[in-house]
């Protein structure tokens, strides 16, 4: 359960980074958001590495659980759609850890790329079920019911995002200005 909750926080991080980049490319001119990012650039490198470990545990622990976990497990590394299983895995451990290169952080259209491409892979299932379920031939049930837990979902995400890298940033500005950091160039 708690390996659980630690790979939905990292999600959680990694789609408000995403949102956040996409935010990066209109407003990168204000000082305060470019203390921010900073903040959330590091605190997604570390989602990166975290959402990578649980990642592999999740996958020691399938597939050497039960026989219908490994079948499956089997399945989504070596079957038909394969490339969409380590797509997945390679883009979101790769895209985080590229953040390290100063340059690569900076670029403000390599982030708008980047933010719309987390967006979009994290989300890829959901909105395939919600267009699926907008066709003509497949009306099982109300449509817009899976709309409205969308919309909910994704403010949810991007509140958790808000309040804990802000939360980070606070707490960092306080030892900061404690002088309990003597790098001062934290922030810079």
């Amino acid at each position: 359960m708690l390996l659980t909750i630690i790979h939905r926080l990292s999600i959680i991080q990694l789609f408000g980074f995403g949102s956040w980049s996409v935010c990066y490319f209109f407003f990168l001119q204000r000082k305060l958001f470019k203390e921010v990012d900073i903040v959330v650039t590091r605190i997604t490198r570390v989602a990166g590495i975290i959402y990578t470990m649980t990642f592999i545990v999740w996958f020691f622990e399938a597939y050497f659980g039960s026989d219908s976990y490994t079948f499956t497990i089997e399945n989504q590394m070596f079957g038909s759609y394969a490339f969409t299983f380590w797509f997945q895995f390679l883009f979101l451990f790769l895209v985080t850890q590229i953040l390290w290169i100063k340059t690569c952080r900076q670029s403000r259209y390599f982030r708008l790329i980047i933010g719309i491409l987390l967006l979009w892979i994290l989300e890829a299932e959901r909105l395939t079920v919600l267009i699926t379920s907008f066709h003509r031939d497949y009306m099982a049930f109300d449509s817009l019911s899976l709309l409205y837990p969308l919309i909910l979902g994704y403010f949810m995400k991007l509140i958790l995002f808000l309040i804990f890298n802000g939360l980070f940033y606070w707490i960092l500005l306080k030892i900061i200005n404690t002088g309990k950091l003597n790098n001062h160039n934290i922030l810079k």
